[in-house]
């Protein structure tokens, strides 16, 4: 117990001989630096330090204590601070490592292994013991039912799902507790659970979490749709709608007739007139001063008039004989034409006027340098003509076109086709109301999993939802449900995302072995060379569903939402390999932009993550789980700047802008996007549009 206080000679002196034989040779080869034993009794002598000290380890030493952990303590970590008190101490010995006391108070961080531990506190003959339990191990368990990406139908099961499975603590402070969605489960003695959880509408997560008495945990999720179901592959029908609003809405188309209504369309219209009544006419001059449309709608059809001022027109005109100069002037024009709007097949639009009148104010025709009365009759012909083929062809050729309702959703790499369909047009004294369906590719994605159906919840009443915009795109939670559904069905979620994909992303590393293997597991780079390029490759199991919150929130739900993390190996012959699947509960935040040119996306996560396989090795799940969420983050945000809708031919004549995001109806089961429509700046500047435009 001695020799820790003696001269390192005298230690190795003390290595050669008996205990009593070498204590006299350290007294005789070391007598010069040795004193002689310290007498602890009540007369003790003190030797003072430089600084005025008496407590060099051979004084009497106060209380020592040990404050955490407390006898009994589970620690869930395997680097334990072990604290304490010391009085009249420098130092205090805490299993063989040394601890400085400043104040009274000392501190040290030790490693223990799993299991029982004991730590002891000495100074001098003071000394404090106490005895915990080291578990850093998460409990764990595997859930049998429900199965990853169910989809139930609700008019063939009743609102319950099963939840079973077993679940064991892989330390040694035994398991605490075990919940389901919140709600403690019982489980027996070999740590199986049986329970079942009630199902509502929609996307429902079910989330499982056990805890040991160290206070470990893990957790997991499963996610199962449910809900009356129908066939993905039949069009969704009435899924949106769109309203050109009276007085706005119509106003700005109205502008867009004044503007297309040019004296080379009106030449064309009044000489194709005059062919109709037989009396061919070469024209060489149309002017007028004035132009003004209003667009007035009424219960089942437009009524448009039309008035002109100042009208001359001029040309050479034949009866059959030689062609004579003749001109027309009108003070006023005044036409009206009542139009109806019919929707055919192949998105195809019919317009048909149902009446038309004309009022004339001080008209001259002069023919043949003379004035003439008879021609009356026959310019309000041909003008009504040329405003009944104007109008009816402005619309269909020009205002209208089929191939607008074909759209291309693009994402990352992925482009998908899907059309709209127009099932309906209804005119009432508060605008255009157009009935829109959407029609998607037949075929399955092959990665899709075959599901049950696509989700048709049921909808409340539209109270509320005013927006007083030009134009009115309004839709579903139902409708969504099923676009999101078949967007999903079509492949478009099924993405592969590389470095490439993320060229516009801030991250601090690249996507290969070497960089995911610093933030995760430096063996990732061992599996093939440092700069093997990593993907990320995204497989959902279930439909996106939508859900709309009171504050004009639009977020899109996803469950058990599969991500494979792959070395791809840029050699050939060398197979690539996947080292890491998580699954994954997203909700995506969208917020979104219309413009002429499409819709932009803009698009924030909150996801949960579990750990489904890991093949090559055994990664600590905190870190995998919050890196995967963190890389997670990104990917939307690349997304959102290459998502767009955008259709196959440009509103030219119009521009949206300004879009407000209403939502609305009972249980906010709906929503309503109101833009401005404007006309297209060149048809406001440009008087000569040509009627091909």
């Amino acid at each position: 117990m001695y020799t820790r206080w003696l001269p390192s000679c005298a230690r190795r002196h003390c290595s050669l001989f008996l205990f009593g034989a070498a204590f006299l040779l350290v007294f005789s080869g070391c007598s010069s630096s040795i004193e002689p034993p310290v007498d602890n009794s009540s007369e003790q002598n003190e030797q003072n330090d430089p600084n005025g000290s008496t407590n060099n380890g051979n004084e009497e030493i106060g209380a020592i204590a040990i404050t955490s952990p407390e006898d009994g303590d589970y620690e869930n970590n395997p680097l334990v601070t072990i604290e304490g008190t010391a009085e009249d101490a420098d130092e205090v010995e805490i299993n063989g490592d040394i601890a400085e006391v400043d104040d009274g108070h000392w501190e040290i961080d030790l490693v223990f292994e799993e299991g029982d531990a004991t730590v002891t506190a000495v100074a001098g003959d003071a000394e404090d013991s106490v005895d915990f339990v080291v578990d850093f191990l998460n409990p764990q368990f595997t859930v049998d039912s429900p199965e990853r990406g169910q989809v139930i139908d609700a008019d063939a099961d009743d609102d319950t799902i099963a939840v079973s499975g077993q679940v064991t603590d892989a330390g040694v402070s035994g398991l605490l507790f075990f919940e389901v969605n919140g709600q403690f489960v019982d489980v027996d003695d070999e740590g199986y659970f049986d329970d079942e959880v009630s199902l509502s509408t929609g996307l429902n997560t079910i989330s499982f979490k056990a805890v040991d008495r160290a206070h470990n945990e893990s957790t997991e999720h499963r996610a199962a749709i449910y809900g009356p179901l129908e066939d993905p592959n039949e069009p969704i029908e009435s899924a949106a709608g769109a309203d050109i609003t009276a007085p706005s809405g119509t106003d700005a188309i109205a502008d867009v007739i004044e503007a297309y209504l040019t004296p080379e369309q009106l030449e064309g219209f009044i000489e194709d007139g005059f062919d109709s009544q037989e009396a061919p006419i070469d024209l060489t001059t149309i002017d007028w001063s004035d132009l003004n449309v209003e667009i007035v709608p009424q219960d089942g059809y437009l009524e448009l008039e039309l008035a002109m001022s100042d009208l001359l027109i001029a040309g050479e005109l034949d009866f059959g004989d030689e062609p004579t100069d003749g001109s027309l002037s009108v003070g006023e024009i005044a036409v009206t034409l009542d139009v109806a709007l019919e929707v055919e097949e192949d998105n195809e639009l019919e317009v048909e006027v149902l009446d038309d009148s004309i009022e004339l104010e001080d008209i001259t025709v002069n023919f043949a340098g003379e004035d003439v009365d008879w021609a009356e009759p026959l310019v309000a012909v041909v003008v009504v003509y040329a405003f009944n083929s104007f109008v009816p062809g402005l619309i269909e050729d020009n205002l209208y076109d089929p191939d607008m309702l074909v759209q291309e959703v693009e994402l990352l790499d992925r482009t998908l086709e899907i059309t709209l369909i127009l099932e309906d047009i209804l005119i009432t004294t508060n605008g255009i109301h157009a009935v829109l369906g959407i029609e998607f590719p037949g075929s399955k994605y092959p990665e899709v999993p075959d599901v049950a159906g696509a989700l048709h919840r049921p909808v409340g009443d539209s109270l509320g939802g005013s927006v007083d915009r030009d134009v009115i795109l309004h839709s579903t939670r139902t409708g969504l449900d099923r676009v999101m559904h078949g967007l999903w069905h079509s492949g478009l979620f099924h993405q592969q995302v590389g470095n490439d994909d993320l060229d516009g992303a801030d991250i601090p590393f690249q996507l290969t072995a070497s960089g995911i293997g610093v933030l995760l597991d430096s063996r990732i780079a061992d599996i093939h060379e440092s700069d093997t390029p990593v993907e990320f490759r995204f497989r959902p199991l279930l439909a996106p569903v939508m859900e709309f919150g009171s504050d004009d929130d639009v977020t899109a739900r996803l469950g058990d939402f599969l991500l494979d993390l792959v070395l791809v190996p840029d050699e050939g012959g060398i197979k690539e390999t996947l080292f890491l699947t998580v699954a994954l509960q997203l909700d995506l935040d969208v917020e979104f932009e219309i413009s002429n040119e499409g819709m932009d996306f803009d698009i924030g996560v909150d996801a949960e993550a579990d750990v489904v396989a890991e093949p090559e090795f055994s990664f600590d799940q905190d870190r995998t789980t919050d890196l995967v969420i963190d890389l997670l983050e990104l990917v939307p945000q690349i997304a959102a700047s290459d998502l767009s809708v955008d259709a196959d031919t440009a509103l030219e004549w119009a521009t949206i802008s300004d879009p407000t995001v209403v939502i609305h109806g009972s249980d906010n089961t709906r929503i309503s996007v109101g833009v401005d429509l404007n006309p297209a700046q060149e048809f406001i500047e440009d008087d000569d549009v040509d009627a091909d435009d």
